[in-house]
């Protein structure tokens, strides 16, 4: 894990690095490399490519015999050229980081692990702009669980002027920050002061992805609103972002995280759920069942629902169930946990 978080702080940089280029190397994975779609496909950028890299450099030398699931790898059969990063030394870890106990400090057999990486979670947000958005993921599960997560934010508390942009000056001044953590070690890195729970507050505040063109959203939302008390409403927060959405779950900046559909993999929840279960929360798929993360199904295909709140969780089971009902594929789901 002290590896992992050194890692993402050089995933930082690199990240950091590419969004003051000029050219953020955008394809499309679906089309031919050279194809740029005029709408935002399924992107991969120069990010990507040079975090997947680094990673994977490191971690394979480190550790050969623990199995590795990465996005862009997986997606496209195809290794990302690692470039001079094959030649760079392994990050110094954090001694402090190394002594915490992950896993209850105990020992563990390389063939009970895997390895989740996310080089550039977000992409399509990267792509517009939107670098706060963007993180690395890396999630450490032992026996189909989630035990530690990393999640690297390259520009955190990014300024913007009037007109919503972000110049190449207040890129490199923004710092980016790591935030780690996991069951017996808890979650650090986040930040200090957040707003209130949602028992105080006036609004139940949603985290929903921004691309997403489901049916089942504006049925969701007013089952949901009508299980509030009277004096509460409803405020959706949009981002294409699963590390960016379990950020503010847990600094208690958003309430829930709904993705109601297929869409998003192992590799993007892992390291949340991680970090959720260490304090307290929970991130299941949309019938309440949490997921099996053993490297050998890579799709979420009955969505996600995340709080850190266990009630604020229940409450949105309950109110999207007949919503979803007919979609679930939950007895159908060979990434379920069986229990």
């Amino acid at each position: 894990m002290a590896l992992l978080v050194a890692l993402a702080h050089e995933s930082n940089d690199i990240i950091r690095d590419v969004a003051q280029s000029d050219d953020l190397g955008v394809i499309d994975k679906k089309l031919a490399p050279e194809t740029i779609r005029s709408q935002l496909g399924d992107l991969q950028t120069e990010a990507d490519r040079r975090v997947e890299a680094r990673i994977l450099d490191v971690l394979r030398a480190q550790y050969p015999f623990v199995r590795i699931i990465a996005e862009e790898e997986t997606e496209t059969q195809q290794t990302a050229a690692a470039g001079d990063v094959s030649t760079a030394p392994p990050p110094t870890v954090d001694g402090e980081v190394e002594q915490m106990p992950w896993n209850g400090n105990t020992p563990v057999e390389s063939s009970r692990v895997v390895v989740y990486v996310d080089p550039l979670d977000g992409t399509n947000e990267f792509a517009s702009g939107n670098f706060e958005l963007c993180t690395t993921l890396l999630g450490v599960c032992v026996d189909g669980k989630p035990m530690g997560g990393v999640i690297g934010q390259a520009f955190f508390n990014l300024r913007r002027d009037e007109d919503g942009k972000a110049h190449r000056d207040d890129l490199a001044a923004t710092p980016g920050r790591v935030v780690y953590g996991g069951p017996g070690v808890g979650v650090h890195g986040l930040e200090e002061e957040s707003r209130s729970s949602a028992s105080t507050s006036p609004q139940l505040i949603v985290g929903l992805n921004r691309g997403v063109r489901d049916e089942r959203i504006e049925p969701a939302m007013e089952k949901l609103k009508s299980s509030l008390p009277s004096d509460q409403s409803i405020r959706i927060s949009r981002g294409s972002a699963s590390g960016w959405h379990c950020l503010q779950l847990m600094e208690q900046k958003h309430d829930v995280y709904l993705h109601l559909r297929a869409g998003t993999k192992k590799w993007d929840t892992a390291p949340g759920e991680a970090m959720l279960d260490a304090m307290g929360g929970r991130l299941t798929n949309v019938a309440g069942e949490r997921y099996q993360y053993d490297g050998n199904h890579h799709k979420n295909i009955s969505g996600v629902v995340a709080s850190l709140c266990n009630e604020t969780h229940a409450t949105a089971l309950s109110a999207i169930e007949g919503v979803v009902a007919q979609y679930v594929r939950d007895t159908d789901d060979p990434s379920v946990m069986k229990v």
